[in-house]
């Protein structure tokens, strides 16, 4: 049958009714393909492929993401995340997303992005995102751009009147998670959050621990995420008709305050005083002196040692410091403050002390003596201003032998 040409008295043109049906098919089939929760099925041999290489190639080598508790393999050159769940869970989260995804449709929320994905063996293989999990990347990304995050948390609020997200806020040894009158950890690498296109989007990358259930704490914890945005999550309560305590709400945001300002804020402004930029990153700013060497005395006075070992050691303790601000130094991470914070295990120092010959002391003996020197040393670096915070290994901690540095 032959195409029917019309002209509208506004069109020059003619239009062809046949290409005008199919342009529109088109555009709506790359729309349900942007809008669906699945990476396209036609893609699914290819991500085999993908993966088959990974386990071949060996999946030790390929680069994983530093946080989280699943395994999280990014394959180079490749807009594809392989997270390992096994072929239940794969299915599982899968059918979160999925369900996840339809509340966010009804709720018309735009800044809340859940990648698309498919299972794929015993793997759910996701779309990339253009995030970055570490912590203080994040921090900065918020606190930088108070404003563009309104509607994202708005969206967050109507989201909480229907899912707990049990994982965002958790309790942790970690240096971060020891912050006085805090004492918990904001989980960044469950919801980063990235800006595109002048506006500010939060990835929900992370669905394994999520809740579909209404739970009062989800305020709490959103207030405790997002402090400096109370105003928009009562504003957003209110419309919700939703009663919560108070109380609870402002002292969650309090802590959100402290959180933020002790873990990103307080640092920043140290490190600018220091007049420490991109510039001068690779420098240590760190001075060497006289008081640091009655410290070492004080603590061979303790194992009845020479006071005469006081000058060897402190020379270990310079070239050790040096060497290990150096090595931190070569990769420069997403943020100044990220870039001059370390955690490094404290052994490495016990092992520079080794060329010291201590013959009264038994290996328990030499090993306690020598994270007593490096913890007073580098507490006393911090209490001179020479670096910005020093924090030993916690006795309870999964990893006693690590401390952490900012400087």
């Amino acid at each position: 049958m032959a195409s029917i040409s019309f002209s509208p008295p506004f069109l020059k043109a003619p239009i062809d009714r046949h290409e005008a049906a199919l342009t529109i098919q088109s555009r709506w089939r790359r729309r349900l393909v942007k809008h669906s929760p699945f990476i396209p099925r036609g893609e699914k041999k290819h991500l085999e492929k993908i993966l088959e290489s990974m386990k071949v190639q060996g999946l030790e080598t390929v680069v994983r993401a530093p946080s989280g508790g699943s395994p999280v393999y990014l394959p180079a050159g490749c807009s594809i995340v392989f997270k390992k769940a096994g072929m239940w869970h794969a299915g599982e989260r899968l059918r979160k997303m999925v369900y996840l995804r339809e509340i966010l449709q009804s709720q018309g929320s735009t800044h809340l992005v859940i990648p698309q994905a498919r299972v794929v063996q015993e793997f759910i293989a996701e779309s990339k995102l253009p995030i970055d999990d570490d912590d203080y990347y994040n921090m900065n990304l918020y606190l930088s751009h108070l404003q563009l995050f309104d509607q994202p948390v708005r969206e967050m609020t109507r989201l909480c009147s229907k899912v707990y997200f049990s994982d965002w806020v958790t309790y942790t040894l970690a240096p971060l998670g020891r912050i006085p009158h805090v004492e918990d950890l904001v989980r960044y690498d469950n919801f980063p959050f990235y800006l595109q296109n002048g506006k500010a989007y939060i990835g929900l990358i992370d669905t394994e621990d999520i809740d579909f259930c209404e739970n009062p704490r989800s305020f709490t914890l959103l207030a405790r995420v997002f402090p400096y945005h109370l105003h928009i999550i009562r504003e957003e309560l209110r419309k919700l008709d939703k009663d919560v305590d108070e109380e609870a709400l402002e002292e969650a945001g309090q802590k959100g305050k402290i959180f933020l300002k002790m873990g990103y804020i307080d640092f920043a402004r140290w490190l600018h005083a220091k007049g420490i930029s991109r510039v001068n990153l690779t420098h240590s700013f760190i001075s060497f002196g006289p008081s640091k060497l009655k410290a070492i005395e004080n603590v061979l006075s303790e194992y009845d040692l020479s006071p005469d070992l006081a000058a060897p050691i402190y020379d270990i303790f310079e070239k050790y410091l040096n060497s290990l601000l150096e090595t931190n130094q070569t990769s420069v991470k997403s943020t100044l403050v990220a870039s001059r914070t370390i955690i490094v295990k404290h052994t490495t120092f016990r092992d520079a002390l080794e060329q010291i010959d201590f013959p009264s002391l038994d290996r328990q003996e030499f090993t306690t003596m020598a994270l007593t020197l490096l913890n007073d040393l580098m507490t006393q670096l911090a209490e001179e201003g020479e670096i910005f915070s020093y924090i030993p290994p916690h006795e309870a901690s999964g990893d006693k032998r690590s401390f952490w540095l900012r400087y």
